[in-house]
């Protein structure tokens, strides 16, 4: 038989919002990490370039870029909530992903023979844009985050069952980092009276 041993008041939800979650907030920054990429590509072509004969090459040239700085971001964990939640902790990672994208970019451009076509200052301002895009979307999303996690409603539920060595780490963990998307509602212990 399971005793509630104690207990948070219900909290009333003040928005409509669904709860929190690792998906929601792995798809948001992919979102914005696209957002960034292609924004920053397009916006450099077009303040910089204005037309060249090889446009197609500068286009195929922003979607590798963009393509393996995912891949890359994605291998660093930079999609995880921690990641989202303070981007600055994780700034040497994302810097190291967008300079290893844009490397790879320089490799294949030379190992096609095509580097002469490209302009080196497009080349730079985009490198440039693109990890200032890429870093103020993340604090943007961060900011965001942190102001959606103290409106009521947002944060997922959780029970506790047992009350043991475990479950006080469990908990004494959750209340050290308030930026958690869960709530303790409520601890039940399991012991037999």
């Amino acid at each position: 038989m399971l005793k509630k041993v104690e207990t948070e008041p219900p909290v009333k939800p003040r928005t409509f919002l669904p709860p929190v979650s690792a998906t929601k907030i792995a798809a948001l920054l992919v979102l914005a990490d696209t957002l960034a990429l292609l924004g920053s590509g397009y916006l450099t072509y077009d303040a910089l370039i204005v037309y060249s004969l090889s446009e197609n090459l500068y286009t195929a040239a922003v979607v590798f870029v963009w393509l393996v700085a995912l891949s890359l971001l994605n291998y660093g964990n930079l999609y995880r909530y921690e990641a989202a939640t303070n981007p600055l902790r994780y700034l040497h990672r994302i810097l190291v992903a967008i300079s290893t994208a844009f490397l790879f970019l320089l490799a294949a451009a030379f190992t096609l023979k095509v580097s002469e076509t490209f302009s080196r200052l497009w080349l730079a301002y985009f490198t440039a844009a693109g990890f200032a895009a890429l870093l103020l979307m993340r604090l943007g999303i961060s900011f965001a985050l942190s102001h959606l996690l103290h409106v009521s409603g947002t944060k997922r539920s959780l029970a506790v069952i047992g009350s043991g060595v475990q479950s006080s780490r469990l908990i004494a963990a959750l209340e050290r980092d308030a930026s958690r998307p869960v709530r303790v509602c409520g601890i039940y212990d399991d012991t037999l009276p």
